[in-house]
């Protein structure tokens, strides 16, 4: 296997290779979170912080896009809203009172609705009734 190190300094090519590999969307969490797709596509979130990193954090992200994933949006793109959805949680903690650790998991999932309400006002796509639509469901 990789080493840490060897992942953090490949993220972009490792997640497209393992993407292709298997045939899936990758999500590799971490500064940066990169999400890749098996045609090759891949980005770059730009959303989030260190306070993401606690313990619990991952299965919130994956409780994000598994709820897009169960309204019918496909995986890629609910990998992406998920991904960035997440990590303005994040941001919003820190920007509310200026500290960069010592959240819970259950902190970030309480700015969940905030952070999707701040998403929808700034890019007027509904999240709700048309999400198939509008985020490129079936």
């Amino acid at each position: 296997g990789l080493t840490a190190d060897e992942i953090r300094a490949n993220r972009i090519k490792l997640a497209v290779e393992y993407s292709r590999k298997w045939s899936v969307t990758v999500v590799l969490k971490g500064a940066g979170t990169v999400i890749a797709n098996p045609d090759g596509k891949y980005y770059i979130n730009s959303t989030g912080n260190p306070v993401l990193a606690t313990a619990g954090s991952g299965d919130v992200l994956s409780g994000i896009i598994g709820s897009f994933i169960g309204q019918g949006v496909k995986p890629l793109k609910a990998a992406t809203l998920g991904v960035y959805i997440h990590g303005m949680c994040g941001d919003i903690l820190a920007n509310r009172s200026h500290m960069q650790a010592g959240y819970t998991a259950s902190e970030i999932c309480a700015e969940i609705p905030l952070a999707m309400g701040q998403l929808i006002s700034e890019s007027g796509c509904c999240l709700g009734y048309k999400a198939k639509q509008s985020l490129g469901g079936d």
